[in-house]
C-alpha cells in the first residue's frame, strides 16, 4: 500500500511519523520541508501550550473540535514528542524546545524519518485526481499514484501568491469550505490620532464591539502602525474581526490604557493621586503612568493644556479624557490582507470529516488536516498544536487498516 502525504510542515511530519512501517510513504514539498515550522515563536518554535481548549480556537463546530483536541489525543501528541527527543521549555503555558531553536524539532522529525519516508523536495502540487481506488498527484509534468493521501498543504495565509489546488480540489469534491479570511493579522483604521503614534507599543485592554454587541476582550501589549493596530492582542481578535466584516458587522474596537489600574472609578482615582502628588500639572498624573507619546496625543485630541491643573479642568474635560484613556473607541474598517496573515480562519467543515482519524466522510482514504480544516487557533502554539493533532490522528488511522 502507498499513501501520499501532501505537505511537509507540522501536521504532515507527524502523520509520517505515525504511519505504519508497512506502507511506502512518500512526503511531497513544494518548497522544504519545515520551512513554516522555522519561523515560529521568533525562530524558537512555539509547537504547543498548556491551556489547550475550545476557548482558544474559532469553529463553527466546537463539538467536533472538542472531540479532535481531547485531552487523551494530546497527551498521545505529546508522548510523540517526548519520543523524539524534545524536551520542552514551558514559558507562560508556551512550550519551546529546551534548545528555543525550531532547527531542533525539524532535524528530530527528519531524522526519525529519514529511513521510513521518501522526501520529494520542490514539488508543487498541482493537480489531483480520484480513480475508483487510487489518487493520481500531478506535479506539472510528473505523476504519482497512491492508495491513500493526506492532504496538509497548510493554507494561503502568509503566501505571496495565492495556491487554490487544494481547495479547488476539495470543492470539486462537494466538501464545504466555509470562506477563507485572514486570521492572527492586523486591522486597518482610519483614526489620525492613533495613526500618528505609529512604532508605538503598550500594554492595553482590547474590547471587540459587533454592531453594539460585546463579543471578546483581550490584554495584551498593542502596538500601532501607520496603517492601524497590530501586536498579540490585536491578533487574538482578527478571526472574529474579519468574519464579522465579511457578514457585514460594524466593528469596533474599545481600548482600556489604564486598565492594569484595576479600579472602576477613573475619577476618583485621579482625584486621589492628584491630592497624593501634591496637584502637579494635570498631564503629568498620566505621564508616570503611561507612555508620554500617548498621553500628548490624548491630550491634544481632547484640546486640553499641557501646562493645566487637574483641578482646573472641567468635569466634562476630565470625564472625556478618562473616556480617551479606558474607552477609546476605534472602527475596524479591514483587515491585512491573507499573505500578511499568520493563519486563515475557514476551511473545510469538521462536519467533512471522521474526527476520530480526519478522514473525509465524501471521498474514501482521503485525509484532511491541519489548517485546511475551518479551524483557527489565537496566538501561542494553539495552531501548531491542532496541526500535530490532526496530522497524528490521520497517520495512526491507516494503523487500523
Amino acid at each position: 500500500m502507498k499513501v501520499i502525504i501532501i505537505g511537509a510542515g507540522a501536521s504532515g511530519l507527524m502523520a509520517a511519523l505515525n504511519i505504519p512501517n508497512d506502507y511506502e510513504v512518500i512526503l511531497l514539498e513544494k518548497n522544504t520541508p519545515a520551512k513554516k515550522l522555522l519561523q515560529t515563536g521568533a525562530g524558537r518554535c512555539n509547537y504547543w501550550n498548556e491551556e489547550i481548549n475550545t476557548t482558544k480556537y474559532n469553529t463553527q463546530r466546537k463539538l467536533e473540535l472538542e472531540k479532535i483536541i481531547s485531552r487523551k489525543n494530546q497527551q498521545a501528541v505529546l508522548t510523540e514528542f517526548a519520543k523524539l527527543g524534545i524536551v520542552p521549555k514551558i514559558k507562560n503555558g508556551y512550550y519551546y524546545p529546551s534548545s528555543e531553536s525550531s532547527q531542533t524539532v525539524k532535524q528530530a522529525f527528519l531524522s526519525k524519518l529519514e529511513d521510513k519516508v521518501t522526501i520529494l523536495e520542490n514539488f508543487p502540487v498541482t493537480d489531483i485526481k480520484v480513480t475508483k481506488d487510487k489518487f493520481i498527484v500531478s506535479s506539472n509534468d510528473k505523476s504519482l499514484t497512491c492508495d491513500k493521501l493526506i492532504m496538509a498543504t497548510g493554507s494561503n495565509a502568509s503566501l505571496k501568491e495565492e495556491d487554490n489546488f487544494a481547495y479547488n480540489f476539495l470543492k470539486k469534491t462537494k466538501h464545504a469550505i466555509t470562506p477563507l479570511l485572514p486570521a492572527l493579522v492586523s486591522l486597518i483604521i482610519k483614526d489620525k490620532t492613533l495613526l500618528s503614534l505609529k512604532g508605538l507599543r503598550i500594554d492595553a485592554t482590547l474590547s471587540l464591539i459587533e454592531d453594539n454587541k460585546l463579543i471578546k476582550k483581550e490584554t495584551g501589549q498593542l502596538q500601532l502602525t501607520a496603517y492601524g493596530l497590530s501586536g498579540i492582542c490585536t491578533f487574538n481578535l482578527s478571526s472574529l474581526v474579519a468574519r464579522g466584516l465579511y457578514n457585514g458587522k460594524k466593528e469596533i474596537i474599545k481600548i482600556n490604557f489604564l486598565d492594569f489600574l484595576k479600579t472602576d472609578n477613573y475619577l476618583d482615582y485621579f482625584n486621589k493621586r492628584n491630592e497624593l502628588m501634591a496637584k502637579p500639572k494635570a498631564i503629568t498624573l498620566f505621564e508616570t503612568l503611561i507612555n508620554y507619546k500617548l498621553v500628548n496625543a490624548l491630550f491634544s485630541k481632547e484640546k486640553i493644556s499641557p501646562e493645566a491643573k487637574w483641578e482646573d479642568l472641567t468635569s466634562k474635560q476630565k470625564k472625556s479624557l478618562l473616556t480617551s484613556l479606558s474607552a477609546y473607541e476605534v472602527q475596524v474598517f479591514s483587515t491585512n490582507s491573507l499573505k500578511d496573515a499568520q493563519t486563515v480562519s475557514g476551511g473545510v467543515s469538521l462536519n467533512d470529516i471522521n474526527v476520530e482519524t480526519c478522514e473525509s466522510l465524501l471521498v474514501k482514504n482521503l485525509y484532511i488536516t491541519g489548517e485546511l480544516l475551518d479551524v483557527d487557533g489565537l496566538c501561542g502554539g494553539f495552531n501548531l498544536a491542532f496541526a500535530f493533532i490532526t496530522g497524528y490522528l490521520a497517520g495512526r488511522a491507516l494503523k487500523d487498516d
